[in-house]
């Protein structure tokens, strides 16, 4: 399918402020896609042209991101968790699949622990770790830093960088026990020698939710559905076989 010609926008109204949905109406359980940090939905434009053209799916662009409204607001991992929350029922998509890349992952991994509204999970290099912001935190002022440098290439919006990287997540960190909280069947996909998140922190996500799978991608960057996106759509392919038997490859 085409990112350009088979998704339509909606607008939808949360709490926090208008969110940008790009939908491509099909059928089966729907696959809900959050992009990573600074990012949109168009990061996912590679990636949807390998898959299957019945499937229904969504692309969000999240708060201060995108198409979506930046207001001054808190853009903490808590506030973002809110909107997404908002739209899935405002949308009502009743059990839908997750798909988080990053920050996105990050978010996603949250929703599942604490919403049984949900079929299944599927996390690309994901963050959010405690583990990971802990070791980050040994080095905290150029971390930010060069967050703060990448982030500006992809989103202008300098108010809503500066407020993400400087919000207090404390308490929205994916501990072993928010992992071993998550009971739905989960693909965890990860680049073989990611720098950005490595591959040690894929085998804890794995290792802590149960009967989760773990996928590597043999080489590349930190976002293998930009980098691979016939391989990263024929593990999510294989995954909804072995979930609900539709076929998610074309």
């Amino acid at each position: 399918m085409d990112y350009d010609k088979d998704f339509e926008s909606l607008s939808v109204q949360t709490r926090h402020g208008r969110i940008n949905i790009m939908h491509h109406k099909g059928a089966g359980a729907p696959l809900f896609f959050l992009h990573g940090f600074a990012a949109s939905t168009r990061t996912w434009k590679r990636l949807v042209g390998y898959l299957d053209s019945s499937l229904d799916i969504y692309l969000m662009d999240m708060l201060g991101h995108g198409k979506s409204e930046d207001p001054e607001a808190d853009y903490s991992v808590r506030t973002q968790l809110s909107v997404l929350t908002d739209v899935l029922e405002i949308l009502k998509i009743g059990k839908p699949i997750l798909f988080g890349h990053s920050y996105g992952g990050w978010l996603a991994a949250l929703y599942a622990e604490r919403s049984g509204n949900l079929k299944a999970l599927v996390l690309e290099d994901s963050a959010g770790l405690e583990e990971f912001s802990k070791e980050m935190h040994t080095d905290q002022p150029k971390y930010k830093a060069e967050m703060f440098k990448q982030a500006m290439l992809l989103n202008r919006k300098e108010h809503v960088i500066r407020s993400a990287l400087a919000s207090n997540d404390d308490g929205e960190h994916l501990t072993d026990k928010n992992l071993e909280s998550i009971k739905v069947p989960t693909l965890i996909i990860w680049v073989e020698n990611d720098t950005t998140v490595m591959t040690k922190y894929a085998r804890i996500f794995n290792e802590h939710i149960k009967g989760s799978v773990l996928r590597l991608v043999p080489d590349g960057q930190h976002t293998p559905h930009y980098t691979h996106p016939e391989m990263v759509a024929k593990m999510l392919a294989e995954f909804l076989v072995d979930i609900n038997g539709n076929n998610g490859s074309g």
